[in-house]
């Protein structure tokens, strides 16, 4: 795991739990991003550390965990989703990674 990345999500965490917010994180299994989320609102966000135009950047997402759910119950993996630029988009919508804690909250 990238060391900026973990410095990035304990800020996120930080700033969200002094509003109040209760975060738990989570690696995704390919242990290239993390998955946050504010148990108390229910919303969930994707950050990460992704390769674009030959650079490493930070990305963030917020997800729609309903939607993920139901396209998992409609048979469609996880690679699927991804894969999917519809049902993806569906899903995940860009977020900044300094607009997280806010989302969270």
């Amino acid at each position: 795991m990238h060391a900026n990345l973990l410095f990035i999500i304990q800020n996120i965490k930080n700033q969200a739990e002094k509003r109040g917010a209760e975060i738990y994180v989570k690696r995704t299994t390919d242990n290239g991003s993390l998955v946050i989320s504010n148990i108390l609102t229910g919303k969930v966000a994707l950050v990460g550390i992704i390769r674009l135009s030959g650079a490493w950047v930070t990305a963030a997402y917020s997800v729609d965990p309903v939607r993920w759910q139901e396209a998992e119950a409609a048979g469609y993996t996880k690679n699927q989703i991804l894969n999917n630029s519809n049902l993806a988009s569906e899903i995940f919508k860009e977020l900044s990674i300094d607009k997280v804690a806010n989302y969270l909250i």
